[in-house]
This record gives structure tokens, sequence and C-alpha cells, in this order.
């Protein structure tokens, strides 16, 4: 909580990032969506007005309007970061599988990227090798979409096929080693005198609005959540890595200090079939 003679909860965010430099823009926008739907809903209260009432009344009027409980709970630590702790518990959040795509569907995707057709005009760059290229290094290293995107060109070596990503929430860095095909579907946008591998000319929401477009017709499963786009490449990575690898090389994979959070979140147990009571139960004599 910020100890300040700050008046409102719009105060207590403007402090907040003020102080807090080193934010990532995604935690700031994350926080500055909460006040201003918290401001929409209760106004410009004193930080010892929002009682914890307010904050449940808050919280009920997120979930009338059909917002999931997992950004429900997110909306509340964000609130509750700048005004101090209330008693108002999280809500119960369902524990849905991780969900991958396979092989073949991944197979299908790359395939759609390729046939996407015209340059960008900021970089004359051909969006048919910038999207299969990111789709092929996603697939091979599982790096969050955030890192790969901020891949400095000057970290990439393709005479010793590594990469080194850097995840903007813990300023981690992390080194991968690139197949020969993930290599070969980087080389055409190398280009030492540009400071981004994947330069990516537009807003954010554009690129999952265009990647969107790229599942759907590629006919892969998807859901309206944006953890069911990139984020289920990252999945098929980890989930992947840990049939084939074993769990420990899959957390180390996915950069986890937990193998429980990469088992939890991570690893389609379609893919990482674990042994299960179907392989040891005896056969029923059923005729």
């Amino acid at each position: 909580m910020i100890q300040a003679a700050e008046n409102t909860v719009r105060d207590l965010l403007d402090a907040y990032l003020r102080r807090h430099v080193a934010a990532s823009p995604s935690w700031s926008a994350q926080l500055t969506a909460t006040v201003g739907q918290f401001e929409a809903f209760a106004g410009d209260l004193a930080p010892d007005d929002v009682t914890a009432d307010v904050v449940a009344d808050w919280l009920r009027s997120l979930v009338e309007a059909g917002r999931s409980p997992a950004t429900v709970n997110t909306r509340r630590k964000c609130l509750l970061l700048l005004i101090g702790d209330r008693d108002v518990p999280k809500l119960p959040e369902p524990e849905r599988l991780p969900e991958a795509w396979t092989v073949d569907q991944v197979e299908r995707l790359v395939a759609e990227c390729r046939a996407v057709e015209g340059f960008f005009q900021a970089n004359g760059l051909k969006r048919s090798i910038w999207w299969s290229a990111l789709a092929i290094t996603a697939y091979w290293t599982g790096a969050r979409i955030g890192a790969l995107l901020a891949v400095e060109t000057a970290d990439v070596d393709l005479a010793a096929r590594s990469m080194v990503a850097r995840r903007r929430k813990t300023r981690k860095e992390k080194l991968y080693w690139l197949p020969d095909q993930a290599v070969a579907a980087v080389a055409p946008l190398y280009d030492p005198a540009r400071e981004r591998l994947f330069p990516w000319p537009h807003c954010r929401r554009h690129l999952w609005t265009v990647f969107r477009g790229i599942v759907e017709r590629a006919g892969l499963p998807s859901s309206t959540r944006g953890m069911d786009l990139f984020h289920r490449l990252r999945r098929t990575n980890v989930s992947y890595t840990a049939a084939n690898g074993g769990d420990d090389m899959a957390r180390r994979q996915a950069g986890h200090d937990s193998a429980r959070l990469t088992r939890r979140h991570y690893i389609d147990p379609r893919i990482a079939r674990q042994e299960s009571a179907a392989d040891v139960l005896p056969r029923l004599k059923i005729t």
C-alpha cells in the first residue's frame, strides 16, 4: 500500500506509477484500466472511503457484466495493491485443463501464415515471412509473445543457432537454441541494421486481431480468450517437451521455478499423457 496524502484512488495510481518506474507497460495498463473501471462505478472516492463493501459491490457488478472470475480477481488484486488490503475474498476460479495445439495443427497454422498476402508498408517486410517465422519460432522456443516481439537482432546468432529473449515482467534473460528449421524461418527477417528481429508496425491489439484471423482460417480450436492464441503455442512447446523430456525439462523450458505451475497451467495432458488408472486396473470380463 502507498503511504501518502493522496486524496483519491486516482492519486494513488499516479503516485504508484511515478515511483515504480520499472513497471511494465502491460502492468501499468492493468492498473490504469482497473482504476478507470472502479471510478466509473464508485466515483472519485478517497481511499479511506473505499470500504470492503464498496469493493465487493464493484466486483459483483463486474461478475454481473459477464467478466470471468480470473478477470475479476485481477481487478481485485490491482485495486487492493493501491488502497491496501480489504476483507474481500477472491472469487473461486475454475481449473481448466491446459490446452495446446498438436503438431498437425501447428503445421496447418504455419501453412496459413505462409498464405498471408502483402507487405508491411512501414518496413517492407513480407507478411507471410514475418508471420510464419514468428509461429515457427514460438513453436520451437515456447517463448512468450511479448518476449519474442522484444527480441533484439543483436541477440540472435544464426551461425550459433541461438537467441536470447527477455521477459518484460521479470527482466530475466533466457537463452534458446534454435533448430535448423527455426533458423531457416528467421533468416529472411535477420537484418543487423534493424533493432528488432520481429518488428511489428501496428498496435498490439491489431496483432491479436490478425493472428486470430489466421488461427480461424487454419481451422484451429480457440476461444475469445487471449490466452488461447499465442499462449497456446507456448503450451504446445511445453507439453511436447514434457511428453518427451519429462516434467523438469518442461519446467526449465517454460522458465518456471515450480514444476507444479508448469503442469497446472501449461502441460496439456492429452499430449503429455501420464500413467493413469486406465493403464493399471484389471480388465473386466464382459461378454
